[in-house]
């Protein structure tokens, strides 16, 4: 089992990756959404998909990254995760978005 150490201010929590459904940037701080909680870290964004890319992983928008396990439903510009959480993506990042898309169906 992959995990990832967070800090947040002076609290450390250790995850697991897979359990990760996305990540959202707000207010120079981070909110990672597991299935039942919200855990925070200190880090960027970027910095944070640099350690979550080799695990399925992709920025859709300045403020989010999803994990790819948890995609259940795209629909125009927007997308679900978990059967529950609806997503836009940025028209910025919708290419890379789409090409990361289909290269994990064909490892599917």
């Amino acid at each position: 089992m992959t995990t990832i150490l967070l800090k947040y201010d002076d609290e450390y929590s250790r995850i697991s990756i897979k359990d990760i459904i996305y990540v959202e940037s707000d207010s120079h701080r981070l909110k990672i959404y597991v299935k039942d909680r919200i855990y925070y870290d200190n880090r960027t964004l970027i910095n944070m998909l640099e350690e979550l890319l080799e695990h399925g992983f992709v920025r859709i928008h300045r403020s989010y990254i999803i994990n790819l396990e948890y995609l259940t439903k795209i629909k125009g510009d927007n997308i679900e995760l978990n059967h529950s959480v609806w997503i836009k993506v940025g028209r910025y990042y919708k290419e890379d978005f789409i090409r990361v898309y289909k290269e994990a169906l064909l490892i599917w």
